[in-house]
């Protein structure tokens, strides 16, 4: 599959915005303290998969959150890139 030009490039926008989103988010987890807000890969705890019962969990959740949004926005960009063109 090939993008037009415009489509590949709002992909890559996305993609860069999601990561600036990450960044601040990692910042929060990491100056609040937040980093075992959850105890648990890929589940928060051993009951659900998200948890935002307490601020420090919420704050994890949202930064996992959006690393996957950063994995699926740069994995579409790079699956409709052909290197043959």
């Amino acid at each position: 599959m090939r993008l037009e030009p415009s489509a590949y490039q709002r992909s890559a926008y996305f993609a860069l915005i999601a990561l600036i989103g990450i960044i601040i988010t990692g910042a929060a987890v990491r100056l609040t303290n937040s980093g075992l807000g959850c105890d648990d890969w890929p589940n928060c705890n051993s009951e659900k998969l998200i948890d935002v019962s307490s601020a420090h969990a919420a704050i994890e959740q949202v930064n996992r959150l959006l690393t996957g949004v950063v994995v699926v926005a740069v994995a579409d960009k790079e699956n409709a890139h052909d290197p043959r063109d």
